[in-house]
Parts: C-alpha cells; structure tokens; sequence
C-alpha cells in the first residue's frame, strides 16, 4: 500500500484522507498511509454535506481515498473542490462467513 500511496505521488508530510466506515480496508489504508509518511485525515460517512466541505477544505488533504458506499457521496458533496478530482475508489473486500473459513485461533 505504501509503494500505491508513493504513486499517488505523496510524499511525507501530506494529508490523505479517509471517507469510509470502519473495515479491513481501512486499516490497510491507515498503515499504507503512515508507512509512506503521510498523516491520516479520517471523515466520517455520517458528516452533513457543509461540515464535510468545510473539513475537506480546511484539512488540506490532497487525495481521498473512498470505498463503494461514499464515493457518490463523497464525489457529489465535494464537487467542485480540488481534492474531488484525485478521489481513489477501493472497492470493498468482502470477508468470508464463518462457515467458509476456519475461525481464527489465538495461540
């Protein structure tokens, strides 16, 4: 993830941010994030569309990244702002049930 956010040309020191709900993929995106140097700017999905303008602005972030369920959202509340052109869509990963996969194990 690291080596995606260095081709999304950040750099250490940038804001990225986060507009999605609590999931593995975050996580991954917050490690991504902090191993390339970059501070995390998380945005809630439930935010009003004024707050979420004024926070994006006021963050300074420089590229979004989003999954399927904010980037319609995200996209039509933050349209016209700089950041609404390096939106990056993640499409969320579904984690199988129980059933299919052995339950893990701490040891």
């Amino acid at each position: 993830m690291a080596t995606f956010m260095v081709a999304q040309s950040i750099t250490p020191g940038d804001r990225v941010g986060v507009y999605m709900n609590n999931c593995v993929q975050y996580i991954v995106l917050a490690l991504g994030i902090w191993k390339a140097g970059a501070v995390l700017v998380p945005f809630k999905i439930a935010i009003p569309r004024a707050p979420l303008r004024h926070a994006v602005e006021d963050s300074g972030v420089r590229i979004v990244f989003t999954d399927t369920a904010g980037i319609g959202r995200f996209s039509g509340d933050c349209d016209g702002l700089d950041v609404a052109r390096r939106v990056v869509h993640l499409p969320r990963t579904e984690v199988p049930s129980a059933g299919e996969r052995p339950a893990a194990r701490w040891s």
